[in-house]
């Protein structure tokens, strides 16, 4: 019998996980590896596709009736992270088109035009765009390019900025930040 130690979450009592929304949520709980953080609020999660890993957000939740899994070709993930007031779409493909065609595919979903930067990875390329929309709603898209031919992977991060809270340019600058730090932990298995 494992020990509690090794145990995946999955696998062990409710009682004995840590108290955040993360472990809360019984198919969110399926994709988490451990109960140790890797960093301040973020878990080792591992797609159902066993193709990425990345961290996941103590406040997240995977929306399990958005949910999408084809074998190991296709997966569309979408987390709300109640702590930071945002929502993740995560994509896997397991094809690769050139990565123009994944940033006009990134602009047709967004219904805008992108201005996308590259980040050379070790093991992959990631293409970024920040975004806003008249109503508020601001984050930014990804498009990462495994070098080994190992897929795609396409984010839409998005938050609102609510004036009323806090003023909008703070709000922003900092999830700004939280939203760059999180696409770039996304690796490729």
């Amino acid at each position: 019998m494992a020990s509690e130690k090794t145990k995946k979450p999955s696998e062990m009592n409710p009682e004995d996980l840590p108290d955040v929304r993360a472990f809360q949520d019984e198919f969110t709980r399926g994709f988490l590896q451990s109960t140790e953080e890797i960093k301040p609020g973020y878990y080792p999660f591992f797609s159902g596709t066993e193709k990425y890993e990345m961290d996941f957000p103590e406040g997240g939740i995977i929306d399990k009736r958005a949910y999408s899994l084809e074998e190991k070709r296709f997966e569309a993930i979408a987390i709300s992270d109640k702590i930071n007031s945002s929502l993740l779409r995560v994509n896997y493909y397991s094809f690769i088109d050139s990565p123009s065609a994944a940033m006009k595919t990134l602009e047709k979903r967004l219904n805008m035009e992108l201005n996308f930067a590259k980040t050379e990875m070790e093991y992959h390329d990631i293409y970024t765009a920040p975004f806003q929309y008249d109503d508020g709603t601001y984050g930014y898209v990804a498009s990462l390019i495994g070098k080994e031919k190992n897929g795609e992977i396409q984010i839409v991060y998005s938050a609102e900025c609510n004036k009323s809270k806090t003023p909008c340019i703070e709000t922003k600058k900092k999830n700004q930040k939280i939203m760059m730090d999180w696409i770039k932990s996304v690796k490729f298995n």
